[in-house]
């Protein structure tokens, strides 16, 4: 998700059983040229885990200092992949792109929330 939010609460759980799997790919947002025009933005309260081989549980690029670290801090509580090691990994570039949008995790379920000056493609 390029540019967009994701915000997986204290009920909400993202769980992946499949080798060579990513539980969330996040991005920031580059104009043509390449420039950062926004960081993209990861609140995680709930279980992100990952189990197969290949796997992690976080991809990103351009989420601020101090996501990365709270994110950091969680690995092997909230965070996990199995086997470990994985967690959490810087990524070059995505072939997505889903830009300005917002998903919420809440008691299995996830909501995604779409503002109108963006698309989704």
């Amino acid at each position: 998700m390029n540019g967009s939010t994701l915000i997986n609460e204290a009920t909400g759980k993202i769980l992946i059983d499949a080798d060579n799997s990513t539980g969330v790919v996040i991005r920031g947002k580059r104009d043509a040229a390449g420039n950062l025009v926004r960081n993209a933005v990861i609140k995680n309260y709930g279980e992100i885990r990952v189990r197969g081989k290949g796997g992690s549980a976080i991809s990103w690029k351009d989420v601020s200092a101090a996501e990365i670290a709270e994110l950091e801090r969680q690995i092997n509580s909230l965070i996990s992949t199995d086997p470990s090691g994985n967690e959490i990994t810087q990524a070059s570039g995505t072939s997505k792109d889903y830009q300005g949008i917002t998903i919420t995790v809440k008691k299995w379920s996830s909501y995604i929330l779409k503002k109108w000056s963006t698309s989704i493609r």
